[in-house]
């Protein structure tokens, strides 16, 4: 190296070269004795090595444009899926197929990450997907996500607002990690939601929920936002008729809603906002009973606070004591929380007997059936609430009325409005 006899392409050449014999090693070794460690070994060694040689050439040498760097880790990868398919090794698919993940990470470390090399981290990641769904191999769909999803998120962090090649691209990845969780579920042996499945469909609706703040500004990101939920509320409603899939449309469900409240948030101020969330509550608490689903009657008790908690922020009870403006642009908000509290007071009846939790939602059984049990609670707290609202919008309409039948003096029309409440 010194005298220059070796230079960075007899380097490249030298590492290839024994990463090739050490493969090809361990194919021999699986041929001559079987599926043996050491077969497996020197496979694993033989693409890593490969992986290792191809980070040297394209960034430490600059031997390899970065779209061809692309191009030879997709073979590398191809060469270890066609090896673990064959063998029934998944640990070797995990070297192939997680190593092209992280090439663009690695290749294009001190630069920005491209939406080229992040849409082939998300080709691969759709490969990987595939192999780790119909193999029915949880740790290598669990190192596929883990290795695509800071490359998706570093995108997006680093994006400027209507940058639609990222925003494409997060959907896609949101859009792949929904299917792959679904079909982990629809091939697994075990009742219920598997825990896989349901971290990697919050993680989707955190990505897009994300993607609509980071990329979109003023009122679009709202709608974005709302069509992120949208998106996560199409496949909900269609999964849910089937038995098997209720608890996989029940969380896609509740993500929809969680995206939805936050996109109303940035869409909606004032009275309006407890407006959409009041009535939100109310739809939720309709059809819990209607599909008999306490999970979203839950969520109905959600939304209904939230409608309440801006109530109160948008019209204070200070607002009974001291002169306002106009007492009545507050009452909105607490008219439509007692609306809503009517409704989901209405509709708290009890549960039909349901079998118990599976899966996922196994964790949460002991509050779904406490909270089945406790109706009776629920509804009494929101009928008092429907009351209090009730009461409180009424008495900002009689200061509002007072003040206007005698405008002369506001201090004087709230003092006998004031009586009158």
């Amino acid at each position: 190296v010194n005298r220059g006899w070796i230079g960075p392409i007899e380097r490249v050449g030298l590492g290839a070269l024994a990463s090739a014999l050490v493969f090809a090693g361990g194919l021999w070794l699986h041929r001559r004795y079987g599926p043996t460690y050491s077969a497996y070994g020197a496979v694993g060694a033989g693409l890593a090595g490969g992986y290792a040689t191809l980070v040297a050439a394209a960034a430490l040498y600059g031997l390899v444009s970065d779209l061809g760097a692309l191009a030879i880790a997709a073979g590398i990868a191809a060469i270890g899926l066609a090896t673990s398919l064959r063998w029934g090794s998944e640990l070797v698919a995990g070297i192939g197929l997680v190593g092209a993940t992280l090439i663009p990470m690695m290749v294009l470390f001190e630069e920005d990450l491209s939406p080229l090399g992040t849409g082939f981290a998300g080709i691969v990641f759709a490969a990987t997907a595939t192999v780790a769904v119909s193999r029915r191999w949880p740790a290598l769909l669990a190192a596929g996500f883990l290795a695509s999803l800071p490359q998706i998120a570093i995108l997006v962090k680093d994006g400027v607002v209507t940058d639609w090649d990222r925003v494409v691209l997060a959907a896609l990845f949101s859009a792949l990690y929904v299917a792959a969780a679904a079909g982990f579920h629809w091939v697994g042996e075990a009742d219920g939601l598997p825990t896989l499945s349901a971290t990697i469909v919050m993680v989707a609706g955190v990505l897009a929920g994300a993607t609509g703040a980071a990329l979109f500004s003023g009122d679009d990101r709202g709608w974005a936002i709302l069509a992120a939920a949208l998106a996560f509320a199409v496949p909900a409603a269609a999964l849910f008729p089937r038995i098997a899939d209720r608890d996989l449309s029940a969380l896609l469900g509740a993500v929809a809603l969680a995206l939805g409240a936050v996109g109303l948030a940035i869409l909606l101020t004032g009275p309006s906002l407890a407006l959409a969330w009041a009535a939100e509550a109310a739809v939720l608490a309709w059809l819990a009973q209607r599909i008999d689903e306490p999970r979203y009657s839950i969520a109905a008790l959600v939304y209904l606070g939230a409608a309440a908690i801006d109530a109160i922020v948008e019209a204070p009870l200070s607002d009974l004591y001291e002169p306002v403006g106009d007492p009545a642009a507050g009452a909105l908000g607490p008219l439509a929380v007692a609306l809503g509290a009517a409704v989901v007071a209405a509709y708290s009846r009890a549960w039909s007997a349901a079998p118990a939790e599976r899966g996922f939602f196994a964790y949460f059984d002991p509050l779904i059936a406490s909270f089945s049990r406790a109706h009776g609670l629920w509804r009494t707290l929101s009928g008092w609430l429907a009351s209090l609202a009730a009461v409180y919008a009424a008495s900002l309409g009689v200061l509002a009325l007072a003040q206007w039948l005698d405008d002369s003096s506001v201090q004087l029309g709230f003092e006998r409005g004031h009586v009158a409440v």
